[in-house]
Formats: C-alpha cells, sequence, structure tokens
C-alpha cells in the first residue's frame, strides 16, 4: 500500500535528519516538533524522533501564520482581526 510505503520513507527521512543531527553535535528539541496533517485524508502514521512520539495537531501557529489540518483560515482571519483591533 502506498500509504504505508510513504509512512516509512518518512519516519526514515526523520531518523536520518536526528543522526545528522547528532553527527554535529546538535539537538532537536522535540517537544517543539509536530506533526500536522494536512487535507481531507487522516493519517494513520505515528512518527517518531530520537524515540520520542512527536505530537499530532489540528492547528498550529508557524512564523505568525495560523495553519490547520482542514485548511481553513478562519483562526488566521480571526487572529488578524484581534490584533487591528488592537492598534484603533
Amino acid at each position: 500500500m502506498r500509504d504505508n510505503i510513504d509512512c516509512a520513507a518518512l519516519q526514515r527521512d526523520l531518523e536520518n535528519v536526528v543522526l545528522w543531527a547528532q553527527k554535529w553535535q546538535m539537538e532537536f528539541n522535540v517537544k517543539k516538533c509536530k506533526v500536522i496533517y494536512v487535507g481531507r485524508q487522516t493519517d494513520s502514521c505515528k512518527y517518531y524522533m530520537g524515540g520520542s512520539k512527536l505530537v499530532e495537531e489540528t492547528l498550529e501557529k508557524d512564523l505568525g501564520v495560523w495553519i490547520s489540518a482542514d485548511m481553513n483560515c478562519s483562526q488566521q482571519c480571526r487572529y488578524a482581526v484581534n490584533k487591528a483591533k488592537k492598534y484603533d
């Protein structure tokens, strides 16, 4: 099944990134690493970094932009309106 192959490939990539970071004496803060499944299809894969399971989120803020799993922009719009109201 293609989904299982994709899940395994992404997990392998995560493991390679962790190994690369360890080689260069860097560490990921796994508590800040999260998974968000974007789109209609829900993913049943569980991902790990350094032996720790990554937290699954449905809404996350990155670089000041709110991203939701269903790609609905209502949270971002609400944030922008509230921010604009502060400057009135």
